[in-house]
């Protein structure tokens, strides 16, 4: 055979592997790419999940507190109205 078709051959050989393991390898990372992007996506969602729970218990301490301030208030201003009463 001439120089030139065992060269054609030699470079046909190794584009093939070369195609065989780039693929190979891209397909490995893109996979391994996948499990960080599926882990990341977990790991936020628990975030959300606590930090929605948080804002809720802020929400819910908010409103008790204003419960308490319109009971004590309350309080008060009966209190004023059996002095009065009381005085009057």
């Amino acid at each position: 055979m001439p120089e030139t078709t065992i060269n054609i051959i030699i470079s046909s050989v190794l584009s093939f592997f070369t195609a065989v393991f780039s693929t190979a390898i891209n397909a490995y990372f893109l996979s391994e790419l996948r499990k960080e992007e599926i882990r990341l996506q977990s790991r936020l969602d628990d975030i959300a999940k606590k930090r929605e729970l948080l804002l809720q218990h802020d929400l819910e301490y908010k409103i008790k507190a204003l419960e308490n301030d319109k009971i004590s208030k309350l309080e008060n201003s009966i209190a004023e109205i059996l002095e009065k009463l009381n005085n009057g």
